[in-house]
């Protein structure tokens, strides 16, 4: 693939732990709206939004360049998952992260479902892959505004 049809069509990657999602030409500020309505159409919500590098900054004197991580929370789940067993709320919030990269930004997701899995827990494999599907939604809207 050439490197303008990657421009036009960035494809989401996906590992063991993350999936994310190249917007190139986006700048941060913009990257981080364009997830928060997506997120609101899935019915999740921004609990807290951290500036990693303001944070890195002060306290340990490194500068690691712009970084933001997004806790996130779909309440009617959260609610689901904590009604299983009080201790499980430990895997939640689910996270989203955004940097800028090769001139654009890069937006990468923790993979509710495989967080699920270090629980051992049957009952919330469920909800974490209603979990997963619904944040598989938010990069597909997320790539969809984009274009």
């Amino acid at each position: 693939m050439s490197f303008e049809a990657s421009q036009m069509a960035p494809e989401p990657h996906t590992s063991a732990y993350h999936r994310s999602l190249w917007l190139p030409d986006v700048p941060l500020h913009q990257a981080r709206d364009l997830v928060e309505v997506a997120l609101r159409a899935e019915g999740f919500g921004i609990l807290w939004d951290l500036d990693l590098q303001d944070v890195l900054l002060r306290k340990a004197d490194k500068d690691i360049g712009a970084y933001r991580l997004l806790s996130v929370c779909h309440p009617q789940l959260a609610a689901r998952i904590l009604d299983i067993d009080r201790a499980l709320g430990l895997l939640l919030p689910c996270k989203i992260a955004l940097w800028p990269e090769r001139g654009g930004t890069t937006m990468a997701v923790l993979r509710a479902d495989t967080t699920a899995e270090m629980a051992a827990t049957p009952a919330l494999l469920p909800i974490a892959r209603e979990a997963e599907h619904r944040l598989e939604a938010v990069l597909a809207k997320v790539q969809d505004h984009h274009h």
